[in-house]
């Protein structure tokens, strides 16, 4: 649940933000933060992590993103690098914590291009060069997503009030468990098949039909690049 209110903070703020990274080109806004997530796997060096981190934090500020909770999701890819890192710090502690960092920077690169545009853009850009059925694929799970997610908050919450979850009964709680997944799969393509009748009696042809922003590249998309391609460049020199 908390995820979800999150996302859809974030999603609120890409479509209705009014800062300078809202407004520059999505397209250049891409291939500028794809070139900054390049710089963040090759780096090596701690200062190179930290002047990274500092960019970031710096262009969050420029688009008016709440740190916190760009702070909070930013802990998870966080935690589930700690296996690899604490695998990685018996040869060199050095490498444990490049490991986290790498992965916090990514998914801080990430947050970055979500939270500052919008996620119908997004997917315009993709069907440009990837096949239409993956992109509608993205585009219905994207939906379906905040559905699924209040199912199974009112789904927990019914098991809890039906006295379905017990703290020192785990074998009750993991079989209450499985029946829940288990209805929420059913739910899961009961609603994909009202989706797609849906989507079929409006006209869905086995093809979305996404509105694409006609921004123009103006001066600062030209300089956020060139700015980005200069951090690359950087990494790869040091």
């Amino acid at each position: 649940m908390v995820i979800k209110l999150y996302l859809a903070l974030l999603d609120n703020i890409s479509n209705n933000g009014t800062s300078l990274v809202h407004g520059m080109n999505s397209i250049v806004k891409i291939l500028a933060i794809g070139l900054l997530f390049i710089a963040i796997l090759l780096a090596n060096q701690w200062i190179e992590i930290v002047l990274l981190f500092a960019i970031l934090l710096s262009f969050f500020l420029i688009g008016e993103v709440p740190l916190g909770t760009i702070g909070h999701l930013a802990l998870y890819p966080a935690f589930f690098s700690l296996l690899f890192a604490i695998i990685k710090i018996f040869n060199s502690w050095w490498e444990g914590i490049l490991i986290v960092a790498r992965s916090v920077l990514a998914a801080l690169s990430m947050l970055l291009l979500i939270s500052t545009t919008p996620y119908n853009e997004i997917m315009a850009i993709f069907s440009r060069f990837m096949p239409p059925l993956l992109v509608d694929i993205f585009i219905f799970t994207y939906r379906a997503f905040f559905i699924l997610v209040d199912q199974i908050g009112n789904m927990l919450r019914s098991v809890k009030l039906r006295g379905g979850y017990h703290r020192k009964n785990l074998v009750l709680n993991i079989k209450n468990m499985a029946a829940t997944l288990g209805e929420l799969i059913i739910h899961s393509i009961e609603m994909s098949e009202r989706m797609y009748m849906i989507y079929t009696l409006r006209g869905y042809d086995g093809k979305l039909n996404i509105m694409r922003n006609k921004r123009g590249i103006s001066i600062t998309d030209i300089l956020f690049l060139i700015f980005c391609s200069m951090i690359l460049i950087g990494v790869i020199i040091l």
